[in-house]
């Protein structure tokens, strides 16, 4: 188990999923949360790669005890962001959430495991 930041964004990533490429009804899966990881960090970098996973949720009452991610992607933050990155990680959620085009609602701490990662 890892403590991990999550955020809960809006809109939520919405994948297209079907079991017919045929089929004229398009049902979604949607990703509400997201957890971003650096890929290989190197202190003093002008840019750092992250893999975002978005995902929903498995809750026990009102605490997050599983992540389920239904798509990834590669994101690279440069400048400011990544100058300043290791006093406040949540800096890195809302830097990478402008980037996809989507927002931070809520960050949350949780203990999970990170095995899909």
């Amino acid at each position: 188990m890892s403590q991990v930041l999550i955020a809960h964004i809006n809109p939520s990533l919405k994948v297209p999923v079907s079991e017919n490429e045929f089929q004229e009804d398009v049902t979604y899966v949607f990703g509400p949360y997201m957890i971003v990881q650096s890929r290989s960090f190197v202190m003093g970098a002008d840019e750092v790669t992250f893999t975002v996973y978005y995902g929903d949720v498995q809750k026990n009452g009102d605490v997050i005890i599983k992540f389920n991610p239904i798509k990834q992607q590669l994101v690279t933050l440069a400048g400011e962001v990544v100058d300043d990155w290791g006093t406040d990680d949540s800096e890195i959620l809302y830097a990478v959430a402008a980037v996809v085009g989507t927002n931070v609602d809520q960050i949350i701490l949780a203990d999970i495991d990170l095995s899909f990662a």
